[in-house]
């Protein structure tokens, strides 16, 4: 807490010292007397550089087909030129020296491939008019995520969510679940991590950073991103194996022209503390090296007293010389992490969860940290050509010494439990390579992507499972587990070895029709070591995943789309059936329609999706044995709208209803499913969040987050069910200068205790229990922050 209070009063100290420092607005007041017909844009513009002294600085291309109303009396150059550019689609911003004007399309600074791209263009153009302010709010019009060519969304032939800086930080995340729980479809399965979409699992590799596969152990600290981008259904045809069900993709923060730094203090409720920082500029006089650091400390308890603790630092240097840019990052990241705690629902009965007592003993530690070095270049040869390549090398180590719930007798009050104990190592080698080719035939416009992807990823382990001592939950006594004989574990060992080749090609016609056809192979090699028996065992799987899309874009802010596609995922190293043979990959086929459009003059995005998908040959652990079996076919369906962007000036929405049903057509290994719904699959979600910001500089917000219920087995058993819920935040925003802002977001207004997943894996002869994820009662956190 001493912490929090010495950060704000420096930041306070600060702000008085710099006050006085503050730029002065750079467009021009004075006034002109314009008389400008009603017209081509184009024409209205070279009239009005004849009467006023400030230069007009415009790509032609910009301005093909846009007509404007006539203007006629005396007004500001700013005045004039809000006026003219209305319902355009266009922007503009002045020169430093207030003695240009540039207008643009706005749009997020060069991305590509999932990630922000400098070039040396946009630095001259920061350089004389400043970094762009458009992408500010919830709003955002174009992405690479789905093609790895920035592409305006409305071209698309996908469903893409943004959460945006700026939404981060008005709801105060503080890791990427909390982000994850306004984009609709989503489904939390865990604290941090795992999650479900459209029915089905994203796991821990289900995650990218820039573009690039991750293991999210990897990076979870939200002040590290610039953005989350998730992309709906299946992405194996550029990404590789992975859930069909979507993708999320962490768009790191990178360095910027212009000198700034950023500090962060935030405290809360149980015991949590948290301090950030920022600081971004140019580190030779050139300005052709730029460099941006990035960092954390967050301490926070949970309701059973888990400390837990995260250290996190990412400095990243980028360096401009002509047509080539590199950028190179270190990620080093700690986190002490709560004990893997489940919550206790005797006899299924989630009204009566115990929830203030830990079933981990007070020394239990669940240890992470990882080192993450990278590389990046992009090369534009020429206007039309571009070559991209990523490199990143991911060392993780995990030590665990934690008790973990197995069965809990509600006759007597006592929890079974088991005592963990593991050192593990990950070791991720990743690369991501790609050239980008734009060229016109006749009447279309092609942009060809050809690009290839090698991973590896290795892991050693060193583990034991033993009895811990019976706990009575009433009388809590924690006693140490009996370390003598070891039911399970001993060393393991495995790697996994990933190729995938790629081909794209956008082409569009008449500015109307755009088109998208794709197809990637890939070959995944899984090898089991035993490193007692000195043996391996190799086995390969291979696929190819076509995509097809098609958009009608019927107006410059509305358009249809319609896609196909298929998608594998390779089962894991040490994944063995019953049988003791290997699985097969398992496959969805997936088609999606819908219609989009950029409404209240480009400043509010609305999507409605319909969706439709198959998955053959999903995996089911059985119990404690460490074998799988191998299921038939489940179908998921549904509907997803999203809104998101700005209503006016002051106020900003973001909000999203999913229907989602689903079904098992298929299982050989148990037919009395048949029929059923597949676990952990929500039929409702809805999620609305407001922020109205007023004239003084003070805004508030609300949010509401409606999850519906859903089966926790494959049976459905209706007394195991996840009740729903319905969770009300707010926040309340205080900005007195431009430098300083202060914020209160309380999640949980109303005091709720409520359950996000739950699953039953008793261990032998102990008495089921429900393994319940759970949030208990309010939770606010309180922030400044000081930019200078």
């Amino acid at each position: 807490m001493n912490k929090i209070f010495v950060v704000l009063a420096l930041a306070l100290f600060a702000h008085n010292a710099f006050s006085q420092a503050e730029n002065a607005l750079t467009s021009q007041e004075n006034s002109y007397e314009i008389s400008l017909a009603q017209g081509e844009l184009a024409i209205s513009l070279a009239e009005l550089q004849e009467a006023i002294d400030v230069k007009i600085v415009v790509d032609d291309e910009l301005l093909d087909g846009l007509v404007v109303n006539e203007l006629q009396g005396s007004f500001s150059v700013d005045a004039i030129l809000t006026e003219l550019l209305e319902n355009t689609g266009l922007e503009y911003r002045f020169s430093k020296d207030g003695t240009q004007a540039l207008i643009y399309q706005p749009q997020m600074v060069g991305e590509v491939g999932g990630r922000q791209k400098l070039s040396k263009e946009m630095i001259e153009e920061i350089q004389v008019f400043g970094t762009p302010t458009s992408n500010e709010g919830y709003m955002t019009k174009s992405s690479s995520i789905a093609t790895k060519v920035e592409t305006d969304l409305l071209e698309v032939a996908q469903g893409v969510s943004t959460i945006n800086l700026e939404f981060m930080e008005d709801i105060s995340i503080r890791n990427l679940t909390d982000a994850l729980d306004y984009i609709p479809g989503v489904f939390r399965q865990g604290y941090e991590g795992p999650a479900t979409s459209r029915g089905f699992s994203l796991g821990y590799y289900d995650y990218r950073r820039d573009g690039m596969r991750i293991f999210t152990w990897s990076i979870r600290e939200p002040v590290f991103n610039e953005r989350i981008q998730y992309l709906r259904g299946p992405a194996s045809v550029l990404y590789g194996e992975g859930s069909p069900g979507g993708m999320v993709n962490l768009v790191t923060k990178q360095p910027q022209l212009q000198r700034e730094h950023k500090v962060t203090a935030a405290t809360g409720n149980f015991g949590f503390t948290r301090v950030t920082f920022d600081s971004t500029g140019p580190i030779n006089d050139g300005e052709s090296v730029l460099y941006r650091l990035l960092g954390a400390h967050e301490t926070s308890d949970n309701v059973n007293d888990n400390d837990e603790t995260r250290i996190a630092l990412m400095p990243i240097v980028t360096w401009i010389r002509d047509d080539l840019t590199l950028t190179a990052d270190t990620e080093i990241y700690y986190e002490k992490q709560a004990s893997y705690a489940a919550a206790v629902a005797p006899d299924w009965n989630f009204d009566a969860l115990i929830d203030d007592v830990s079933v981990a003993n007070p020394g239990d530690e669940w240890i992470n940290w990882n080192v993450s070095p990278g590389l990046r270049a992009d090369w534009d040869v020429d206007d039309s050509f571009s070559v991209h390549s990523s490199l990143r090398v991911t060392k993780i180590i995990s030590e665990n010494d934690t008790h973990r719930l197995v069965g809990f007798d509600p006759a007597s009050s006592v929890a079974t439990r088991l005592f963990l104990v593991g050192e593990n190592e990950w070791w991720e080698y990743q690369s991501d390579s790609f050239i980008i080719k734009r060229f016109d035939w006749g009447d279309w416009e092609h942009s060809f992507v050809a690009g290839f992807e090698i991973s590896k990823s290795t892991y050693e382990g060193d583990s034991a499972i033993y009895f811990g001592t019976p706990l009575d939950i009433n009388n809590p006594v924690y006693g140490e587990a009996n370390t003598a004989f070891s039911l399970f574990g001993g060393p393991s060992e495995s790697e996994t070895d990933r190729y995938g080749a790629y081909i794209q090609n956008q082409f569009s016609w008449n500015d109307k029709w755009h088109f998208v056809a794709a197809v990637r192979f890939d070959e995944v090699k899984l090898t089991d070591i035993d490193p007692v028996a000195g043996t391996e065992e190799d086995f390969n799987n291979d696929a190819l995943s076509p995509k097809v899309g098609v958009v009608y874009k019927f107006s410059d802010s509305a358009s249809l789309y319609l896609s196909w596609g298929d998608s594998f995922q390779a089962p894991s190293a040490g994944q063995i059936l019953e049988d003791g043979s290997r699985p097969d990959p398992i496959t969805t086929e997936s088609i999606e329609t819908g219609v989009k459009w950029n409404a209240l003059n480009d400043n509010l995005a609305v999507t409605l999706g319909v969706f439709h998908m198959n998955r053959v040959g999903e995996l089911q652990g059985i119990g404690f044995t460490g074998l799988f079996r191998q299921l038939g076919e489940t179908e998921s369906r549904g509907v997803e709208f999203e809104v998101s962007g700005n209503v006016n000036d002051n106020w900003d929405l973001k909000a999203g209803v999913t229907y989602l049903k689903t079904e098992i057509l298929n299982d050989e290994s148990d037919p009395s499913v048949i029929g059923n719904e597949m676990p952990r699959a929500p039929n409702l979600n809805v999620s609305l969040w407001n922020k109205y910001t007023f004239d003084n500089d003070f805004g508030a917000g609300l949010g509401i987050i409606h999850m519906g219920d859903s089966y926790t087995d494959r049976a459905n058993t209706e007394n195991q069910k996840v009740p729903d819920y319905t969770r009300v935040d707010a926040g309340l925003y205080y900005d007195p200068t431009d430098n300083l802002s202060f914020s209160l977001f309380v999640e949980n207004v109303a005091d709720e205790t409520y359950v996000t997943s739950a699953f039953n894996l008793p261990f032998p002869s102990a008495t089921p229990v429900a393994f319940a994820t759970a949030s208990y009662g309010r939770n606010y956190r309180l922030s400044a922050s000081y930019s200078f």
